[in-house]
């Protein structure tokens, strides 16, 4: 995958993978003023700490481009706070308007049931869970491969509609003292057959808390991905073998879709 220089035009024929908005600019500045395209599918990233601003009109040009693309809004998905729809605030309003959604094969992010209309060949799409009504949004979606972030703000009692077999949950900086809530929400929400995976990025938890999380999750998830950087190496040598008692796999790196 060819690596983005500031103030260089990306390369032909080549992946793209585009994060945050210098390098949002550099693929701008490329379709517009050169003929060079990528090679297959382009990764667009928005993050906490690198977002892209002019996403829209990064989306449009790429879609103009007959580029497929696959959209990872972190910076929403993964938000600690309830953000905004991703289409609310115009983030992504003028490329869904501007007819070209049939491009986004991956969404992750934050949008209302009504927005997914105008996606109508995504493959993966990942949504925030900040109530128990959006668990239909997420199983109204027409893809092979969900996954659900879900907000402090949903209660395991209202949940009463589990999320497709196979769907994976995701939990951003989760503490001690959550574990409870985190295991009640997945108990609610995941089939029992063991095809899900948690992932947990900037996890907080101590090694009690993880371990206190292997003994007591559910049935419906193979494996545990936690990005930690606190747990010694003691730790997590310990935490694995207690992994395995359980027949659960435990990773310390998220995959790379992130």
């Amino acid at each position: 995958m060819a690596a983005i220089i500031s103030g260089e035009f990306l390369p032909n024929n080549a992946q793209w993978a585009v994060t945050g908005e210098d390098e949002a600019q550099t693929a701008l500045k490329t379709l517009e003023n050169t003929n060079n395209k990528p090679r297959g599918w382009v990764i667009v990233r928005s993050t906490a700490t690198t977002p892209v601003l002019c996403l829209s009109q990064l989306l449009i040009k790429l879609a103009e481009a007959s580029c497929d693309i696959d959209l990872r809004l972190l910076d929403s998905f993964w938000s600690h706070y309830p953000p905004p729809p991703d289409i609310s605030h115009n983030r992504m309003g003028s490329f869904l308007r501007s007819g070209h959604g049939c491009k986004l094969r991956l969404f992750y992010g934050h949008l209302e049931a009504a927005a997914l209309q105008s996606m109508p060949a995504l493959k993966y799409i990942g949504l925030r869970l900040e109530s128990a009504t959006d668990v239909e949004v997420v199983n109204s979606a027409k893809c092979r491969y969900r996954a659900a972030a879900v907000s402090r703000n949903l209660k395991p009692e209202d949940i009463t509609q589990r999320l497709t077999s196979g769907a994976n949950l995701h939990c951003v900086d989760l503490e001690d003292g959550e574990v409870p809530w985190l295991l009640a929400v997945a108990e609610k929400l995941l089939t029992t057959d063991g095809r899900g995976h948690l992932y947990l990025p900037v996890c907080r938890l101590t090694s009690a808390g993880v371990r206190q999380l292997i003994k007591s999750v559910n049935t419906g998830i193979l494996g545990v991905y936690l990005q930690s950087s606190s747990l010694t190496p003691t730790h997590r040598e310990q935490l694995e073998v207690l992994a395995r008692e359980k027949n659960k796999r435990l990773h310390w790196e998220l995959r790379g879709w992130f």
